[in-house]
């Protein structure tokens, strides 16, 4: 694919399906361990799911630090043709990513228990969840590094070798969990087994790619160190906040619904994080896709070319958000019954927050476009504000506040209350970038 010559629409539809598929792909086998989990473990299982996702989002988070704020700079250097620039940023992104996967996993083994209870953990879900993440921990470099080397393969134009290496690593990861849960016997530390291996085979692909094959993407002695460190992760800024708020939120939520609820609703709020978890992956197919898109377009001086990448990929917004409110809002009962075992009342209960919480989705997918967009035509401060506002303003406020106003169920207001917000702010926003 050319990025520069071929149909925009065209081009933005080829990525994003091969974007959407791999995202597809991992969050399949993301459910797959929340399913097998639930299944085996039951409402406790499924409650210490709901502490494990935020610990995902953290992991997750470092790695869109450092990656998408090096891919935007990749993207833009390749278009204006300065190669050995771009490889410059990536060669810092891996050596950031290195060191800062070091740190993680030194935290993970010598304060696992603390990080566990901190989102939302108590002694008895902390049985569960210590062993899920124990048995990951020896994988959090290739989780954070193959979150940096994802982005620079979609700026490389070659978005088809994420999806191969994610779905070699997705049926691994499926077939792994059925194993070692059920046939060994081992629960929900052989579902976390089965993920730190499969992430470990998607890696290993990725590597081999960036080494053996014709690309862009190279090591080399970067100049300017310090400068171009300060960029990439001024610029990932956004993302991460993408992917840490969520994390951020879920501990928030999961401590106020022990508060005032108790486990069995944590386990109805585990099956709403873990929707939100696969929804957000095609939310970020569309970011990601546009991205390195609309960078390498405007490096090359084409600005119609990168409004039209935009304007395709705000289509693909409107039209996901209508088709997932429609299935979240008509099925929750079944949607529920997916992730776990329960008795009819707590159903019963989960339905009425699940259609409340969902209404958030007609604005979600807008509000998250619109930070991968500002951060691809390097408005970070836009972008920024954007994330923090949703993330760490109105979502926060909102469910600490709300419950205290009108009651414990005014709670699951807080995320609708807040996209909707965000989504006026975005707008405006937008609209004064147009009028510039």
């Amino acid at each position: 694919m050319d990025i520069l010559k071929d149909n925009p629409k065209k081009l933005f539809t080829k990525y994003f399906f091969s974007s959407f598929l791999g995202s597809f792909i991992v969050a399949i086998y993301s459910i797959v361990d929340s399913i097998m989990i639930g299944q085996y473990e039951g409402a406790l299982g499924a409650a210490a799911v709901a502490c494990i996702l935020p610990v995902w989002n953290v992991i997750l988070s470092l790695g869109a630090l450092v990656g998408v704020g090096g891919a935007v700079y990749f993207s833009y250097l390749i278009g204006e043709g300065r190669k050995r620039e771009a490889k410059e940023y990536f060669t810092i992104s891996i050596i950031l990513s290195s060191l800062i996967s070091a740190i993680t996993m030194l935290l993970f083994f010598f304060k696992g228990d603390f990080i566990l209870t901190l989102f939302g953990a108590d002694e008895t879900l902390l049985v569960y969840a210590r062993r899920y993440v124990y048995s990951i921990r020896i994988a959090i470099p290739f989780f954070i590094i193959g979150n940096v080397i994802l982005p620079y393969t979609r700026a490389d134009g070659k978005p088809i070798i994420d999806t191969v290496a994610t779905l070699l690593g997705g049926i691994f990861n499926m077939v792994g969990d059925y194993v070692l849960v059920f046939v060994y016997d081992m629960g929900i530390f052989g579902a976390g087994v089965a993920s730190a291996l499969s992430e470990v085979i998607i890696q290993t692909i990725c590597i081999i790619y960036v080494f053996t094959h014709k690309t862009e993407l190279g090591f080399v002695i970067p100049r300017g160190f310090i400068k171009k460190t300060k960029d990439i992760l001024f610029s990932g800024v956004p993302s991460f906040i993408l992917d840490l708020a969520t994390g951020i939120l879920a501990l928030s939520f999961n401590n106020q619904i022990m508060r005032y609820y108790g486990s069995d609703t944590l386990a109805i709020y585990s099956c709403i994080g873990n929707i939100v978890f696969v929804l957000s992956f095609s939310a970020f197919a569309i970011g990601q896709s546009s991205q390195p898109l609309i960078s390498k377009n405007l490096g090359a001086g084409y600005k119609d070319r990168a409004k039209s990448i935009s304007r395709e990929a705000i289509k693909y917004v409107f039209v996901i958000s209508l088709l997932s409110f429609l299935v979240t809002e008509l099925f929750p009962r079944n949607l529920i019954r997916v992730f776990m075992k329960g008795d009819l009342e707590l159903f019963s209960q989960g339905e009425i927050y699940m259609r409340i919480y969902f209404t958030s989705l007609i604005f979600y997918f807008f509000n998250i476009y619109m930070t991968y967009y500002f951060q691809s035509i390097f408005k970070e401060k836009k972008a920024i504000a954007i994330s923090v506002l949703r993330s760490f303003v109105f979502s926060l406020l909102f469910v600490f506040i709300l419950p205290l106003l009108f009651g414990r169920d005014a709670i699951w207001f807080a995320v609708p209350l807040s996209e909707l917000l965000v989504f006026i702010i975005a707008l405006l926003l937008l609209k004064t970038e147009k009028n510039n």
